[in-house]
């Protein structure tokens, strides 16, 4: 999954479920703070993170929901 965007001279983070322990996001940011460039964090809404989820069903009814945490 892409949880990474650059826009300018900035790093932006989507913070999909799992994103703090993808290998490519560590080094990425890593990379980012040591040249000095600014990093965004973004938050997606319930929303957003129903359209990222693989299942082709929406809403599914699965709870607890890994992406939303409830049905969208």
């Amino acid at each position: 999954m892409n949880y990474l965007t650059m826009q300018g001279d900035s790093l932006h983070v989507f913070c999909l479920p799992e994103w703090s322990v993808d290998s490519g996001v560590r080094l990425a940011v890593r990379k980012a703070e040591q040249e000095g460039r600014s990093i965004r964090y973004i938050e997606p809404t319930a929303k957003q993170l129903c359209a990222a989820c693989p299942l082709d069903v929406k809403p599914c009814s699965w709870l607890p929901c890994p992406y939303v945490g409830e049905v969208a």
